[in-house]
This record gives C-alpha cells, sequence and structure tokens, in this order.
C-alpha cells in the first residue's frame, strides 16, 4: 500500500515534527511512499520508510527490492542500528532534530547520489568567498578563478594577505571571512579553498532549498574544500559557532572543527544539510586529505568532552566521538545539564524511539533543576561507558529502551541533588565480574541508574575501572 509520506508517517505513529516532514517534503519531493518490511513490494514506490532497521539478509533483501530512484527515509537517524544499510547506500541529506517536538534526526538517501543541480543557477544565486596569500600560486589561481566568476556573471570576496598562513592550518580564516560576506551580501555563500586549480564546470550545486552543504567522502569523511551556507537562521548560527569553537581551538584541523560545531547545531534545530558529491572535487580533496586528524571534541554548554577514540558511521557516514543527537534547553536558565544515555543493541528501533519520545516529554512537563537534555543513543555497552567517561562532571541519566518513564522523572530525580553515589530506580541485582584486559565491570539489571559521570567509574588497585553495563 503506497500513501505520500505524510499519511504514512502519521498512520504508522511516528513522531515527526510537523515542520521537519514540511522540510523534507520540499527536500525530496512527493511521491508514492511505502513503509518497508521484509517482502513488501517497494515497484511503485518512490519513497522508502525505514523504521525498522534491517540486519544481515534483510539489508540485501531490502537493497535488491529498492529502485534505482527511490529515495530511502530513516526517520530515527540517530539509531546506530541503522549504520549497516547506510553503509550500502549514498547519503542525500540530514534534518537536524529540535528539542521536545521533534527529537529524532531524519536520514535520507538512495543507491544513486543526489542528483546535481544546475550550475549557472547555483553560482549565481550565490556569493563565492575564498581566501589567499599573496605572491604564492594560490594568488595566481584566484586570479584565474575570478575571470571565471566574472565571465558566468558571479559575485565574489577573496580575502588577499600577506601575513595569515596555509588555509588549512588556521581554520578561523575561513570562518572569518564567511562572516564578513555574510555581512556584505545577501546571497548565500559558498567557500571555496584555494588549493589547487579548480574546473567551476565539475561544481553540482545540489544544495537547493538547504542551509548547509558539504563535500562527503564515504572513505575519508566530512570535507571543507567546498561549503555551502544558506540565508537562513539555521546556517548563520552554524557558521557563528564554527567560528567561535575556531577562536577556541585554534589549531585544530578546520574540518574537524565545523564537524564538531555541525553536530552541535544539528542536535537543537532542523538544520537541513545536503552532502555533495565528491567524485568532480577531487582536485580540491586530495589535498584536503593530506591534514592531520584531532582527537575528538564535543563541546556541550560548559562542559568540554574529550575522548581518543573513533567510531562507526553515525550520521552521513562521519566518524567520532559519541555526541548528543538531541538537545532540548530548560525554561529557565542555570540549572545543571543532564545526559540521558541508552544502547540499541537488541531492541528495535521503534522501542528506542519511544523512549527517547518520552524522555522529552517528561523533560517538557517539569525540566526539574536541570538546565538541558542532551540525549546519545549508543551502540552498545562499550560506546556507553565511553559517552559517560566523556562527560566530565555532568549528570547521567540512563535507561533501558524497555523501560516505561513517568512524566514527574525529573522532579523526582532533582531531590537527589550532588551525591557520591549512583541512585537506581526499580528493582535490581548487580554482581561483579573481570574482563580481559583487566576492567572490573558491574553488571546491573536496575532499568534506571542517576548520578554524575565521575561515579559511573571506579577504581580498582588504582588501576582496573568499573563501567555500568545492563543486563537483558
Amino acid at each position: 500500500m503506497t500513501d505520500d509520506l505524510y499519511q504514512l508517517v502519521h498512520r504508522h505513529a511516528i513522531k515527526l515534527g510537523t515542520g521537519q516532514i514540511d522540510i523534507l517534503r520540499n527536500q525530496i519531493g512527493d511521491g508514492s511512499a511505502t513503509r518497508w518490511t521484509p517482502g513488501t513490494s517497494l515497484v511503485e514506490a518512490s519513497i522508502v520508510l525505514l523504521d525498522e532497521a534491517p540486519a544481515g539478509i534483510a539489508v540485501d533483501l531490502l537493497l535488491r527490492a529498492l529502485p534505482a530512484e527511490a529515495v530511502v527515509v530513516i526517520p530515527f537517524g540517530e539509531n546506530p542500528q541503522f549504520d549497516a544499510v547506510k553503509h550500502h547506500l549514498h547519503c542525500h541529506g540530514t534534518l537536524g532534530a529540535s528539542g521536545v517536538d521533534a527529537p529524532h534526526l531524519v536520514w535520507w538517501g538512495g543507491r544513486k547520489p543526489a542528483k546535481a543541480g544546475k550550475l549557472g543557477d547555483g553560482l549565481r544565486n550565490a556569493h563565492i568567498v575564498s581566501c589567499v596569500r599573496r605572491h604564492t600560486h594560490e594568488e595566481r589561481n584566484a586570479l584565474d578563478l575570478c575571470r571565471a566568476l566574472a565571465t558566468l556573471g558571479v559575485s565574489y570576496s577573496f580575502d588577499l594577505s600577506e601575513t595569515h598562513v596555509y588555509c588549512d592550518d588556521r581554520s578561523v580564516i575561513r570562518s572569518e571571512s564567511l562572516l564578513r560576506a555574510w555581512q556584505a551580501s545577501e546571497k548565500p555563500l559558498i567557500w571555496l579553498d584555494p588549493i589547487g586549480n579548480f574546473d567551476l564546470s565539475t561544481i553540482e550545486p545540489s544544495f537547493d532549498r538547504a542551509d548547509f552543504a558539504a563535500i562527503y567522502e564515504p572513505e575519508h569523511g566530512f570535507s571543507t574544500a567546498m561549503l555551502y551556507f544558506g540565508r537562513s537562521a539555521a546556517a548563520h548560527d552554524l557558521l557563528v559557532h564554527w567560528n567561535k569553537l575556531c577562536a577556541e581551538f585554534p589549531y585544530l584541523p578546520t574540518s574537524f572543527v565545523l564537524d564538531t560545531a555541525w553536530a552541535m547545531i544539528s542536535a537543537q534545530r532542523p538544520l537541513v544539510t545536503r552532502w555533495l558529491s565528491a567524485r568532480n572535487c577531487q582536485p580540491l580533496l586530495a589535498e584536503a586529505r593530506k591534514q592531520p586528524v584531532a582527537p575528538s571534541l564535543v563541546v556541550q554548554g560548559e562542559v568540554e568532552c574529550r575522548s581518543a577514540g573513533f567510531r562507526s558511521a553515525r550520521r552521513a557516514g562521519r566518524a567520532g566521538a559519541p555526541e548528543p543527537q538531541c538537545i532540548a534547553k530548560a525554561r529557565f536558565s542555570g540549572g545543571a545539564p543532564l545526559t540521558f544515555v541508552t544502547v540499541a543493541d537488541g531492541y528495535p528501533a521503534r522501542s528506542i524511539a519511544s523512549l527517547i519520545e518520552a524522555v522529552f516529554d517528561a523533560f517538557d512537563r517539569d525540566q526539574g533543576a536541570f538546565g538541558s537534555l542532551a540525549t546519545v543513543v549508543c551502540r552498545d555497552i562499550r560506546e556507553m561507558a565511553e559517552t559517560i567517561n566523556a562527560a566530565g562532571d555532568s549528570f547521567i541519566l540512563h535507561a533501558r529502551p524497555d523501560t516505561p518513564i513517568e512524566p514527574t522523572l525529573f522532579a523526582q530525580l532533582s531531590r537527589f541533588g550532588p551525591s557520591d553515589r549512583i541512585s537506581y530506580f526499580g528493582t535490581k541485582t548487580c554482581e561483579a565480574t573481570m574482563t580481559q584486559t583487566g576492567q572490573d565491570i558491574v553488571l546491573t539489571r536496575s532499568t534506571i541508574a542517576f548520578g554524575r559521570a565521575q561515579h559511573f567509574f571506579g577504581t580498582k588497585a588504582k588501576v582496573a575501572k568499573q563501567v555500568l553495563r545492563q543486563v537483558k
């Protein structure tokens, strides 16, 4: 049975904000939409809704049944269980979460890359921005590019400097140049790195109606070789946040700092992101790949979190440290930040989505003494332990996906206040075990655990660490 996307989402009780659905339809168009389950025929479907993550042979069945031009929409894109199917598809775009009304990240893609827009329209409607050093090959390339842009009737502004270091070593150069161009021009902005010969005819501007667009390569991740910022409040917030992080961390690679800023903004508002095809931007990307890789960094409120580990794909194939997938702020400022973590492994995607929705509904009803709520869906126990370890002194709330959430949960949690121990809710049994790495792990059947992140970890002979683990 086929419906349009709006009917299908509501018929299957999938909680997407009305604004999210409208934006999504604007991005992928209207067409016959079908919810996929094993055995479902997709011959007539142009939009395929995937609300449960296929695994094993089911992934192959989906790929065989999927029409070449169909668009796959994953309404729970924050769930790592969908990584397996994302790996076999081209990501076209993502739509950020926005608090209680839209607590999920929406992902869409297909068997083929996104269709490119018309070259002339994409460039003439935008303002090109770059920066170059005088008396270098960058300046010579910039002059050639300026002549080409003038021929096409495209507006541009190039910052010329005799002092700044190489553009890929200080990312603040990009963000500052873009902010100046934002004030000077009313058009969307396109950033081009001055790192080599660049043929304008190879640009595929598929960023129509997007807030932000960037080149994405499955093998190399996020690239700043070419960036697009639409004229929207969400795009401006991303640009300002990127510039702020660049000033705070001037020696981190630019792609990493922008990646961090994008993750934080996408977790708080419906930022429409389009991923550009990399196949025709090889001169830019070849130089960008030479840049060093930095350790992970996530900034949430006043808490700075670092982790040396890299993880499998989350959004559009990116790797990085655990990060909040949705953040909601309390109505009153001054409260402590709270991070909610749960594990996806072994549970249906709809159960995890329902848990996240229930947690945000409870937070909207009564925030208690907390200033913000961030949610992180972890793949397994190890990733959850790394997330908690990276949270510093923040409050952590952990619950299993099959846990009922009371509307007064956060008011109850506020009664505990500062404590040197973890508080448990529900029936629990605990036992200790030792892993091959020498870590002491606590196994518990408690449904909900709450406390400071540092209290989820203890020491044994000043060497071993304890991590919270749940038993199904």
